[in-house]
């Protein structure tokens, strides 16, 4: 079972860092197989993430996951049984786009 954390802090965290690592700490027996965060000191958000890989145990699968652009990040917790079936939908309406993972 995967564990998740993060916060968004509307004052500076004075280490934002330091608590990300207490947080992923916190979470690692919940995700044996890697521990991650990601941070964003400018908009005081911090995302972590302890994963337990089930279907993609690849690193395209690690969070927190970043959009190609790299604006966007995200952490999830749960698995996506119908990928499949959503990836044909997609590809009809879009065949150029490029997917990462399984």
């Amino acid at each position: 079972m995967c564990g998740i954390a993060g916060f968004w802090a509307f004052k500076p965290v004075v280490d934002a860092d330091a608590l990300g690592i207490a947080m992923q700490d916190s979470l690692k027996h919940r995700g044996p197989d890697t521990q991650a965060r990601w941070i964003n000191d400018e908009d005081g958000i911090c995302l972590v993430h302890a994963r337990l890989a089930v279907i993609d145990v690849s690193e395209t699968g690690a969070q927190p996951m970043h959009s190609h652009c790299g604006r966007y990040a995200v952490t999830y917790n749960g698995e996506i049984y119908n990928h499949n079936e959503i990836r044909e939908l997609v590809n009809k309406e879009d065949p150029s786009v490029q997917w990462r993972g399984s």
